[in-house]
């Protein structure tokens, strides 16, 4: 009976054995640092017999070679072949890319990109410059369009001011709390401001100078409730000949959190009473806004231009 036992025992020892045999050598072992260098070593060897010789760049080109500031180009290039890596080389960066592609820039200079494919040590690349061309200009620029969504907003809120096309210029600035920048048009940009604060788009032709303005009235600065007034609102004198200039003139706005004009060149915050001096080239209609709320009060009047 002992025997039968101890036979029964050996055996199980043994398949235990064989087992723990299998399972160690289906577990990974830790690799030395010197097994480990080894391996990368024959990775290394392995991605570079991937290609062999001078990789070939099928096409690289850019539409349009040549813009204005403000304007884009796309880059477009075709398939690399026998390269084991493609960069695209920017003025700014150098980063990797797939082929075929293509990418939309929009440098504010004449600037060179560079498609470059490796090969082990062997390199091969192709360039393309986008050139940056400042069109002349004579007499007095203009600006199209200057407008801010929402024009309203509460503290901590943002909003995107927007322009178009600034015309017969050889620079366009925007001009904020922060300082000057220099734009290309069209364009945009997020503000956030932290009380009611007006920008202005001007566009410089020499000593020409053309300007938009755009208010963005923050909400909160000051308490009311209801419907604003408006006391008066008056131009003086309200027909001139052209190259004359007329006076606007605004009592007190009172129960409001902001008061607004409005003209042809776009809106501004302004202090009550005040006068703003215009001097309009064709007949135009100027409107002051008051604003408590969502609820708004205005009145105008209207320069004749002779």
């Amino acid at each position: 009976m002992a025997s039968q036992f101890q036979a029964k025992q050996k055996m199980l020892l043994s398949t235990t054995a064989l087992l723990l045999v299998a399972v160690l050598s289906i577990v990974p072992q830790a690799l030395t640092p010197a097994e480990s260098q080894a391996q990368s070593s024959d990775t290394e060897s392995q991605q570079s017999s991937d290609c062999a010789g001078t990789p070939t760049i099928s096409s690289f080109s850019v539409s349009p070679a040549t813009i204005q500031p403000g304007q884009t180009a796309t880059l477009s290039w075709g398939m690399v072949y026998g390269a084991t890596a493609v960069y695209l080389i920017t003025p700014s960066q150098k980063s990797g890319v797939a082929t075929p592609g293509q990418m939309t820039v929009q440098p504010d200079q004449t600037a060179t990109y560079t498609l470059q494919a490796i090969c082990g040590g062997t390199k091969t690349q192709a360039q393309v410059v986008v050139s940056v061309v400042i069109p002349p200009c004579s007499g007095t620029p203009t600006v199209s369009t200057f407008t801010a969504e929402p024009m309203l907003i509460q503290p901590g809120q943002t909003s995107t001011l927007s322009w178009g096309l600034v015309a017969n210029a050889e620079a366009a600035v925007l001009v904020s709390p922060e300082g000057k920048t220099g734009v290309g048009t069209p364009g945009q940009m997020v503000v956030q401001p932290g009380q009611t604060t007006t920008y202005t788009l001007s566009g410089y032709c020499g000593n020409y100078v053309a300007s938009r303005y755009m208010t963005v009235a923050v909400q909160g600065a000051e308490s009311c409730s209801g419907t604003p007034t408006i006391t008066s609102f008056t131009a003086s004198p309200s027909v001139i000949q052209k190259g004359q200039s007329s006076t606007l003139q605004y009592g007190q706005v009172s129960n409001a959190s902001g008061a607004f004009l409005s003209g042809p060149a776009g809106i501004i915050g302004v202090a009550t009473p005040g006068q703003t001096t215009v001097q309009p080239s064709q007949t135009a209609t100027y409107v002051l806004y008051a604003l408590c709320g969502s609820t708004v009060l205005q009145k105008q009047v209207t320069v004749t231009v002779q």
